[in-house]
């Protein structure tokens, strides 16, 4: 006789739903917190290389002056 097989579908999980929920919560928690700083780490790189190159290639970039405030120079 074949012995008997425990299919997936038909364990019984011993934990509490409670105890599910939350773990799922706190994954999906960590998913969202995890997307939203790759998203603001990809928004820095982005914005910091067009900044970086608009400014190493345009005419209009601010410098600070020796005298402690921001003026727009139109020739680098």
């Amino acid at each position: 006789m074949a012995p008997d097989v425990e299919w997936a579908s038909e364990k019984v999980d011993d934990e509490p739903l409670s105890t599910r929920f939350v773990r799922w919560r706190h994954n999906q928690l960590l998913l969202t917190l995890l997307t939203v700083a790759a998203l603001l780490v990809a928004v820095a790189v982005i914005s910091g290389t067009v900044l970086y190159f608009q400014c190493k290639y345009s005419y209009l970039c601010l410098s600070l002056y020796q005298k402690g405030d921001w003026e727009v120079s139109f020739y680098r």
